[in-house]
């Protein structure tokens, strides 16, 4: 579950507070509802030192300039937290791909998984519109899962048809709808 004190085992009391801050509504520390979906993830990144984890990227050759500043711009975003760095690098034993591997999709493998080189696509999220999509992104690498999975999700979430078109009007298209709420 993720609870206040498992972001805090993994990631310090710091970003446990500023997510609180910022809304987030973590699992209850006595939570029983028999649902595991996980403390962020099984596995920590390595390379950390003084509650900061330093996380190595590589770009797939050829990745356009366009989609490189968009990625460091999310970089910037998470690594004001405190508690993460992202380096790039040309080789790195514990490194992910940040890529166009798919250009119709936008995806990340789920967390830290030890042997398994960790991928980025970046495919429409192509460039510094589509940044916060990369942060969520980003966030997924890191461990993080969606809102909606949590088991009491219906204590504060209400969503109606109506919301949904209003939604898909004002953000501009499907595309953009989908990146918020998948």
């Amino acid at each position: 579950m993720v609870t206040k004190s498992a972001i805090k085992a993994n990631y310090g009391e710091t970003f446990a507070e500023s997510l609180e801050a910022g809304g987030f509504i973590f699992f209850p520390e006595d939570s029983s509802s028999g649902r595991n979906l996980g403390t962020i993830t099984k596995q920590r990144w390595p390379n950390r030192v003084n509650g900061v984890t330093t996380i190595a990227y590589i770009f797939q050759d050829g990745l356009d300039e366009t989609r490189k500043v968009a990625a460091r711009a999310a970089h910037v975003i998470l690594e004001k937290s405190g508690v993460v760095n992202f380096v790039e690098r040309t080789f790195e034993n514990e490194v992910f791909f940040i890529g166009n591997y798919d250009s119709e999709s936008c995806y990340v493998r789920l967390g830290y998984n030890p042997g398994y080189p960790g991928v980025i696509n970046l495919g429409w999220c192509n460039d510094l519109q589509f940044v916060a999509s990369i942060v969520h992104e980003h966030l997924h690498m890191l461990g993080f899962l969606h809102e909606q999975s949590r088991p009491d999700r219906n204590d504060f979430i209400q969503f109606t048809t109506y919301q949904f078109r209003m939604m898909l009007s004002t953000i501009g298209g499907r595309r953009q709808l989908l990146a918020l709420t998948h």
